[in-house]
């Protein structure tokens, strides 16, 4: 009865804990993962947070140094390879649009410098207010307004009409 209770109130923040080790990892099989990984060790807490907030914070925490243990083992085993852009699917015309707006913002955020990937990762997808990020961080919340205001900024800048690039149609790629 207590796991089921633990798993209810977890699964709640699935979706963001997901979105957040995605934004991090620019991988959805690691992200993947870390969260799986991150329900393992909420499962086998003797004591979780109580308040909501904490709570909430607590995950997101978790998640971080998922991440940063992953980091430091590649590092350690030297297998460190180049990121490569996936490949997205040609989608038909109608869904274009929609589509290019998601690409787009997607490989703009994956070329944000760490710094910045991470604190909009936490403030705008995992939803984080200014206080609770630099709890978590440890730094000083005028620190994270800074940083979160630099980087929207350097996402803007890279998602500027200039630096957009138009698909070519179907009709127009050359054929291999």
């Amino acid at each position: 009865m207590f796991v089921v209770r633990k798993k209810q109130r977890f699964e709640q923040y699935l979706g963001r804990l997901h979105g957040y080790a995605l934004a991090m990892s620019r991988d959805g099989e690691v992200a993947s993962d870390l969260v799986q990984d991150c329900v393992i060790r909420v499962l086998k807490a003797r004591k979780t947070p109580v308040d909501e907030a904490a709570y909430r914070a607590w995950l997101f925490t978790i998640i971080r140094n998922l991440w940063r243990d992953h980091l430091r083992s590649i590092k350690r085993l030297q297998l460190v390879e180049p990121l490569e852009l996936c490949q997205e699917d040609i989608l038909p015309a109608s869904y274009e649009s929609a589509i290019v707006n998601v690409v787009a913002v997607r490989q703009a955020f994956e070329n944000l410098s760490d710094q910045h990937r991470d604190i909009l990762a936490l403030v705008d997808v995992g939803g984080f207010g200014y206080e609770e990020c630099a709890k978590m961080l440890n730094i000083p919340k005028g620190t994270v307004m800074s940083r979160v205001s630099r980087g929207r900024s350097a996402l803007a800048a890279l998602l500027n009409e200039n630096n957009v690039v138009a698909m070519s149609s179907p009709s127009r790629r050359k054929k291999l």
